[in-house]
């Protein structure tokens, strides 16, 4: 923030779990108190847990899809409004990695495929309608 500010620009620093709806609910609201508005959004939270899909439990699974996917979700629930608000154009930006769409050959890596055809369906239903 310190070198953004230092160049002329502005920043602030809202921390959240976005895996927690009332955190990012209160980022999103933060940032749009401080900028009068919300101009872009930037999804680019993520974790792994590299694994045999046969040996992961449900919980992990959960809270996994909870940060890499659904916090898209709750993220554009909370932002599209004050997008439209200011006429942003509504166009995805996600921090998928690469594994996302080149999957190596480490069969634990499947997570980050399912997140990243997650976050592209839901682009296209925002997109769509």
């Amino acid at each position: 923030m310190a070198r953004i500010r230092a160049d002329g620009g502005d920043a602030v620093f809202a921390h959240c779990n976005v895996a927690d709806r009332p955190q990012l609910a209160r980022s999103i609201e933060a940032t749009v108190a401080a900028f009068s508005g919300l101009h872009m959004l930037v999804n680019c939270a993520g974790i792994v847990h590299v694994g045999k899909l046969h040996e992961y439990d449900e919980e992990a699974w959960d809270y996994l899809m909870g940060v890499n996917a659904k916090a898209i979700f709750i993220s554009l629930e909370y932002a599209v409004p004050h997008l439209l608000a200011k006429r942003a154009q509504l166009r995805g930006q996600y921090c998928l990695g690469q594994q996302s769409y080149r999957p190596g050959p480490d069969a634990g890596l499947h997570r980050l495929q399912a997140r990243g055809a997650g976050a592209g369906a839901l682009d296209r239903a925002r997109l769509c309608g």
